[in-house]
């Protein structure tokens, strides 16, 4: 049986339990499965909000590298999508990977938002007192990690 139609059988197996919204490719060799999710967040139930959005834990951790004075309270929502398509290693039935959009935290007095590559968190464009920053995070010739920060504009 090749990987296409191992991948197919294991579709038709498996739609039916899915509880999230999903789209299926026309030729039937992409499924993906988007959340769009929200949560009031505070110091004490930062880790109950992660227990309950697992896929939160590594994303959380990106963004603490960025040091941002976050308040104590704050809204976080991003849009996480998983695409499910044929492998062609014998012993799976799927290859997956996922991926982050709209990641947007929301405090009394910033709005920040994050740009989101294979898994990492390289800028994030912030709003503050009607004036825009981006701040990059990038390494250096010695593999440390620097922070640039640049004004782009204010209202």
């Amino acid at each position: 049986m090749g990987p296409e139609q191992k991948y197919r059988i294991w579709l038709r197996d498996t739609i039916s339990k899915i509880k999230s919204p999903y789209t299926i490719s026309e030729d039937s060799l992409c499924l993906t499965i988007s959340e769009t999710e929200s949560d009031t967040i505070s110091d004490n139930n930062i880790m109950n909000c992660v227990n309950q959005h697992t896929h939160w834990d590594n994303l959380i951790e990106e963004i603490k590298l960025f040091q941002l004075p976050i308040n104590s309270k704050f809204v976080f929502n991003c849009k996480y999508s998983c695409r499910y398509v044929p492998t062609n290693i014998s012993s799976m039935k799927y290859d997956s990977y996922c991926e982050y959009d709209n990641i947007t935290l929301i405090d009394d007095k910033c709005t920040y938002e994050f740009d989101e590559n294979r898994g990492s968190i390289n800028s994030v464009r912030v709003n503050y007192s009607n004036k825009y920053y981006i701040i990059e995070l990038r390494e250096d010739k010695d593999g440390l990690l620097k922070k640039d920060t640049v004004l782009c504009g204010s209202n």
